[in-house]
């Protein structure tokens, strides 16, 4: 159960990895104790790699790798997880029927007083080992497994956290994609150039339809990331830095293939979690190196507003804002419109100030224009009229707030009608929604039955 055994070996946090590969060549006969047994070569054919997953018998989680040479000749390297070095051993290695037998006799230069031996049988696919150092190995069996199974077997038992549809010409060019990279599987297992630790579920799934000239995946990021891709036709792609002076991996494949994509973005310590934006592109003009996200949306940061205003705005407003108010109070509000020429430029974030009413636009805070009702009304209407396009925001006298964007679909005039309006000082707020530039125009307060906002211009 070879499915089984991976998912819950990656997926246990608790267990210590160690890998183990083997490149198979030909290798010369394991001696016999039967002088007229007869010994099996092995089989011509090209390389194989085996890997396995288990927990180790000390707490260093390692990988290893093992290249059995054609001449019989072994190197057994391993890596302990997350060290920039490893350790080499060399010896031999011969197979008799269904049996394949390792001695490793050095350590580096230093040779072994206590040669090193691993016995396997082979069981279909895969290598059973039978006898083995239980100190270095554990007390279990374990198996290795083909490694090719195993590649096309992991991105099928572990679905990809994100998964896109994109076509060739996709509008969205730049594509980006907001990933945690890291994880604790080294990805040497997947190709031996790749370097870092993945999750063994990809981070992204493509499915690619469509021709293009090139496709382009890099991250950006003020981390040290690593990338690997699967091809559709199976092979690990991988890329660590774009360049001696970029941290960030690049990967570029021309024409790319239709079909499924897997996406990993790793880290190069094991156990990372590295906040990082993955970018997708077709175009030749864009690569890690020149990409800057501020590039592609140009809106400038919003003011910042204290919790004292957010969570009492309208009596603040009120209170503070009106006693602060220095022009001249334009009413009473009588039979003829009250009119005033503005202008303002605010900075104060309408939509963040706790009101009830859908507020939009920055104001000052001050008023722009106050005026009293001191008489019954049925109603009131207010609006600013200008080249630009602004906001009302009115505050009447028991702190109760009228906001207004556009008094019409198809009119970017603000308006604000009032009905049966509280007796007392109304503060009017004028508000902007470029922040680069103040508003101009002419504030109109009327208590004409109908009276309706003039057309912006």
């Amino acid at each position: 159960m070879l499915q089984n055994r991976i998912a819950l070996t990656l997926l246990g946090t608790a267990l210590i990895l160690s890998v183990v590969v083997f490149a198979f060549a030909d290798a010369p006969a394991l001696a016999q104790p039967n002088a007229q047994a007869t010994a099996t070569p092995a089989a011509k054919a090209s390389d194989q790699t085996y890997v396995t997953l288990l927990p180790a018998a000390d707490a260093a989680t390692r990988l290893v790798i093992v290249t059995l040479q054609a001449d019989g000749a072994v190197n057994l390297t391993t890596n302990p997880l997350g060290a920039e070095s490893n350790a080499a051993q060399v010896g031999t290695w011969q197979t008799s029927g269904e049996t394949v037998a390792i001695t490793l006799t050095a350590d580096g230069t230093k040779t072994l007083a206590n040669p090193l031996t691993l016995v396997f049988k082979r069981d279909n696919e895969n290598l059973v080992a039978t006898e083995f150092d239980k100190t270095i190995f554990g007390d279990k069996a374990f198996t290795l497994y083909l490694r090719d199974a195993v590649e096309s077997k992991l991105a099928a038992l572990n679905r990809a956290y994100v998964a896109v549809d994109l076509q060739a010409g996709f509008p969205l060019d730049p594509f980006l994609v907001s990933v945690n990279g890291g994880g604790e599987l080294d990805a040497s297992i997947l190709n031996e150039q790749c370097k870092g630790y993945i999750n063994p579920s990809p981070t992204l799934s493509i499915n690619w339809t469509g021709s293009a000239d090139l496709a382009r995946v890099f991250t950006y990021s003020d981390a040290d990331p690593m990338l690997v891709i699967q091809t559709p036709d199976g092979k690990f792609l991988c890329s660590d830095d774009a360049n001696t002076l970029l941290l960030d991996p690049q990967i570029e494949i021309s024409k790319p293939s239709p079909g499924k994509y897997n996406v990993w973005v790793g880290s190069a310590a094991a156990k990372q979690l590295l906040p990082t934006i993955l970018v997708l592109t077709t175009r030749s003009d864009v690569n890690a190196a020149n990409f800057q996200l501020a590039a592609l949306v140009k809106r400038p940061a919003l003011p910042q507003t204290d919790g004292e205003t957010s969570v009492n705005a309208p009596a603040k407003i009120v209170t503070d804002a009106l006693a602060r108010y220095k022009g001249t109070v334009g009413g009473p509000l009588g039979a003829t419109p009250l009119t005033q020429e503005l202008k303002s430029a605010g900075t104060l974030a309408a939509f963040e100030l706790g009101v009830d009413a859908q507020c939009n636009g920055y104001i000052g805070d001050a008023p722009d224009f106050v005026f009293e009702v001191n008489s019954a009304l049925d109603q009131m209407t207010l609006w600013f009229a200008s080249k630009q396009d602004a906001t009302l925001f009115v505050v009447g006298p028991q702190g109760a707030v009228n906001c207004n964007d556009d008094s019409a679909p198809d009119n970017a005039t603000p308006s604000v009608t009032i009905q049966k309006p509280a007796q007392g000082r109304y503060g009017v707020f004028v508000g902007r929604l470029a922040q680069d530039l103040a508003i101009e125009g002419t504030l109109t307060v009327t208590t004409a039955p109908g009276a309706t906002p003039p057309a912006s211009k």
